[in-house]
């Protein structure tokens, strides 16, 4: 039996700490290769014919890879949304930083104008948006006929919901807007009106020609949920 100064024993060598430090760097490595590599495939194929194997094949790791990583196709495409939806947030924030910034301190007096410059910025990625609804609305169908989807799917949509609420009251404090609806009913409406705008673009088989226009209309509907127009927006 050894000492009770045993029991604490010394730090481990150094060595065994960057030994799991770089496991765990390979490890996310790993697991983002796998979710671009997903993302590149369901978009191009759709979930369902997305197989395993192809994803893989696309990352260039095997399927042992991909099982330690993920429990099933389902589980990887939950971590696709989340770092899409990421990205998108991410997009949403530094168009409000650069409308807010280039209409300086006239951004209270042009509520209107601020929000069509976001929207205008916005959608120069509509190409990319198009093949990412497709691929949300795929499974959004799929988890509603498997209940065992309903919890996840539900907590990745809200956490984006909530994402996004955060960006439209800071947004609405900085351009002195004062909003109708909460932050997080502002969210879902604006969110699921550009769904709406894709899906019609989608369904009439013809892309989206004037991105200027359609920033135009997500502007004048975002008119909606605030208050009353300044004058420069009557």
């Amino acid at each position: 039996m050894g000492t009770a100064t045993e029991g604490l024993g010394r730090p481990g060598p150094v060595r065994r700490h960057r030994g799991r430090t770089g496991v765990t760097r390979r490890r996310a490595r790993t697991r983002r290769d796998l979710v671009d590599a997903a993302y590149a495939v369901f978009a191009e194929t759709g979930i369902q014919e997305a197989s395993i194997e192809r994803i893989c094949e696309e990352a260039g790791y095997t399927r042992g890879a991909f099982y330690s990583n993920f429990a099933s196709k389902e589980d990887l495409f939950l971590a696709t949304y989340e770092v899409q939806t990421a990205r998108r947030a991410d997009r949403l924030r530094t168009a409000m930083d650069t409308a807010l910034a280039d209409l300086g301190g006239a951004r209270r007096g042009q509520p209107l104008e601020v929000a069509r410059r976001v929207a205008r910025l916005f959608v120069e990625s509509l190409h990319d948006d198009l093949a990412w609804y497709l691929v949300t609305a795929e499974f959004r169908a799929r988890a509603m006929r498997r209940p065992d989807l309903h919890g996840a799917t539900l907590a990745a949509e809200a956490a984006f919901v909530n994402t996004l609420a955060e960006l439209v009251a800071r947004f609405a404090e900085q351009a002195g807007i004062s909003l109708r609806l909460t932050a997080p009913e502002v969210a879902i409406f604006l969110s699921r009106l550009y769904e709406t705008v894709l899906e019609r673009a989608l369904l009439r088989d013809e892309p989206v020609t004037d991105p200027e226009a359609l920033a135009e209309a997500i502007a004048r509907v975002f008119r909606i949920v605030i208050g009353g127009p300044s004058e420069s927006d009557r």
